[in-house]
């Protein structure tokens, strides 16, 4: 009877153990809605073009490496929507990425609680230093 009750402890625990990363994945799999919108901090700026479009990457912050991206085209007020992004888990994070000006620009990283109301600024490039703040 003991080694009948020890198998079956034994059999417990690898099962908790091998769906332990079926169980994380499922948590992973949760999808959000990121939302914002692109504001051009640079003074007497030209209006972001038709079509402009962001990508979003969701980046691992153990490897800092991009597990996922995705791409959206703003609307004419600014404001931008991602649909069906994954949540992060940990310490994982959000970016987002637009070339504007000549440059490749990205917002400051972001995590799960800020994702509903992101405030991505883009600045055009400069020679001139009378307007710099």
């Amino acid at each position: 009877m003991r080694y009948v009750r020890y198998g079956l402890s034994i059999f417990a625990v690898c099962f908790q153990l091998t769906a332990l990363p079926f169980y994380k994945t499922a948590l992973a799999q949760t999808s959000i809605t990121v939302q914002g919108r692109v504001i051009v901090g640079t003074t007497n700026s030209d209006p972001l073009p038709e079509g402009f479009q962001l990508e979003l990457q969701i980046v691992d912050a153990d490897s800092v490496q991009t597990t996922a991206t995705f791409t959206t085209i703003i609307e004419p007020d600014g404001s931008f929507t991602f649909n069906n992004v994954p949540s992060v888990q940990g310490n994982d994070f959000y970016l987002i990425y637009a070339s504007y000006s000549g440059l490749r620009q990205s917002s400051q990283p972001f995590g799960l609680n800020q994702a509903d109301n992101v405030l991505f600024y883009l600045y055009e490039t400069t020679d001139q230093l009378d307007d710099i703040v």
